[in-house]
């Protein structure tokens, strides 16, 4: 998988965010959809909050990225997630380029030009929760060539962040018939008690299902509330 080009330095131990913190139990969930299973889980538990910014809010817009900058100094200790759109930079661009050729491939340019300036953006807000004492984590599939852009990596190395690579299967994704689907997430994170509530499955499964159209894959992007519920114990 592309991520494992990465080289992230071993972790160093970072204090856990105080539970007096303002923001303590409050988590910025960007790029989330507006009913988002970390959303719906979190409300399971008393005193946690997830605050949503969905694609309607536009994380690319420098408004947003303020707005989320106040939200994270009004709330010392709040944390952050995202899962940034991905398709520029998925396995299946390699076949896309060979079939369509010079102009798909500068079309695909712009659009990764655009995902990574949201990696800034994403970059930019992180570090500031960080400062003010939250954790962050942030997650792609694994063989995502994203990985290897330097404003990532150069973050993650600053930080000595830990990644832990997620089998979805292990976690509940499936085909429409309930056969395991082989979805390997991997997340980036500061926080050692996530990381270790994300390494505790590993996959057992002798073979896979195979996804047939578009939108059962489209299901499989959906965290499953087994993996959300790792959230709020970390």
């Amino acid at each position: 998988a592309a991520v494992a080009r990465t080289k992230a330095a071993p972790p160093a131990k970072r204090k856990r965010s105080k539970r007096s913190l303002k923001g303590h139990g409050q988590l910025i969930e960007i790029c989330a959809a507006s009913d988002s299973p970390l959303g719906n889980v979190a409300a399971q538990y008393p005193g946690l909050r997830v605050h949503r910014v969905t694609e309607d809010q536009d994380f690319s817009n420098p408004a947003t990225v303020e707005a989320i900058s106040r939200l994270i100094a009004d709330n010392p200790g709040i944390s952050i997630h995202a899962s940034l759109p991905c398709t520029p930079w998925s396995a299946r661009q390699y076949m896309n380029i060979k079939k369509h050729g010079a102009e798909y491939l500068k079309e695909l340019e712009a659009k990764r030009e655009f995902s990574r300036n949201l990696v800034r953006n994403f970059v930019a807000v992180a570090e500031f929760a960080l400062i003010m004492g939250g954790h962050v984590s942030f997650e792609w599939p694994s063989n995502c060539s994203g990985w290897t852009l330097p404003e990532r990596t150069e973050f993650v190395t600053r930080h000595n962040l830990i990644k832990c690579n997620v089998p979805g299967c292990m976690y509940g994704v499936c085909n429409p018939q309930g056969e395991p689907y082989n979805k390997p997430w991997t997340f980036l994170t500061s926080s050692h008690t996530l990381a270790g509530g994300l390494s505790q499955r590993k996959c057992c499964h002798e073979a896979h299902a195979e996804l047939q159209g578009g939108a059962n894959t489209k299901k499989t992007e959906r965290y499953p509330n087994a993996l959300c519920h790792v959230y709020p114990t970390s």
